[in-house]
């Protein structure tokens, strides 16, 4: 009995001392820094450097809870904070891994995982990324709801007797400051969040909304580029289709996608709070 134990423990052993060593082979000589418990890094590679000297890195992190994740916020080397966040379009479900590419100049190899959001409105550590991601989701939310109302009265036949600049003045230029961002969609409405929401925000929170007003109105504004330059081809026709027809196609697509996200986006900030 006391060699049949003594055996299995020698295996458990040997074989966590091969994972271990696994597990550092795959990191490359990387090592993360973390209270969130839901978030592994399991995998680390450089595959180039810049002139200047930036290193171009792949870190690997694998969903490891049993729940779905929405966000993981992570800090590089150098400082800088990359948040991963799939508000409105999807979640990373248990097992599954999402690569971030990033670029770093410092010579240490330490990944800080510092936050992780759940779908069912929890989260794990710091408070201080999470404020930033709320804030930041407030704008994308309220943003897209802009542009979902635009588009959802936007006629084909004037963007053909106008071009596409007409378009491009009805989603407006990126806001520069936070109050500039607040102002632009201070009219929308959602049954569950306004800009009031940003009542007594701190510096950090308001430049976070400023940040997710401009990504999807940038996002926007590129996909309307995307179309003028279609339109200006000497044969705009994309599949067969006449050039009207590439404009009635656009506008019914973006109805349809803007509709879409800003009800999920709804969803997610109302099981935020």
């Amino acid at each position: 009995m006391l060699t049949r134990l003594h055996t299995a423990f020698h295996v458990a052993v040997v074989a966590l001392l091969f994972f271990s060593l696994v597990q550092a082979q795959n990191l490359g000589g990387w090592a993360s820094s973390t209270s969130v418990t839901g978030v592994e890094l399991v995998r680390v590679e450089q595959f180039g450097t810049s002139p200047s000297g930036t290193r171009h890195m792949s870190f690997t992190l694998k969903n490891v809870s049993e729940r779905d994740l929405s966000a993981i916020v992570v800090i590089s080397p150098d400082g800088v904070t990359h948040s991963i966040d799939f508000f409105g379009e999807g979640h990373l479900a248990p097992g599954d891994v999402y690569v971030l590419r990033i670029g770093t100049t410092e010579g240490n190899r330490l990944l800080r995982i510092v936050a992780a959001a759940y779908i069912d409105g929890s989260f794990e550590g710091s408070s201080q990324p999470i404020a930033f991601l709320r804030a930041k989701r407030l704008g994308r939310a309220l943003e897209t709801k802009r542009l979902s109302d635009i588009y959802a009265t936007v006629d084909p036949e004037e963007i053909e007797r106008l071009g596409t600049v007409s378009l491009v003045t009805r989603v407006g230029r990126l806001p520069d400051t936070a109050g500039e961002a607040i102002t632009s969609v201070g009219n929308v409405r959602l049954a569950n969040a306004t800009t009031d929401d940003l009542r007594g925000a701190g510096p950090e929170s308001r430049f976070a909304f400023l940040a997710g007003v401009r990504l999807e109105r940038e996002n926007a504004l590129r996909e309307i580029g995307q179309l003028a330059e279609a339109l200006a081809k000497p044969t705009p026709a994309a599949e067969g289709l006449s050039a009207s027809e590439v404009r009635d196609r656009f506008v019914s697509i973006q109805r349809q996608r803007f509709s879409a996200i800003c009800l999920k986006q709804q969803q997610e900030l109302e099981v935020m709070k």
